[in-house]
């Protein structure tokens, strides 16, 4: 399973990305939507965000098949 999340600013989500990165086997995925940026990540991966205390919010939940979906139908992050 995985979850679509979003962090609550932009130093959380550096954080958050951070955590993910230096655990490796994470994959994290990123979809923007009206100006937002949304991760999906593992189930797994919201412990590591727990542990060191990274805020967030779990938009929805779903499985691989809601990931691509999402991928496929979301517009490019702006650079």
């Amino acid at each position: 399973m995985f979850a679509k999340i979003k962090f609550a600013n932009e130093k959380e989500e550096a954080r958050g990305v951070m955590a993910l990165l230096r655990k490796g086997r994470v994959r994290l995925h990123t979809v923007q939507e009206n100006e937002e940026a949304f991760f999906f990540v593992p189930e797994s991966a919201l412990a590591v965000l727990d542990e060191v205390g990274v805020q967030y919010e779990i938009v929805e939940r779903g499985g691989w098949d809601a990931v691509v979906q999402a991928l496929r139908s979301a517009p490019a992050r702006k650079v």
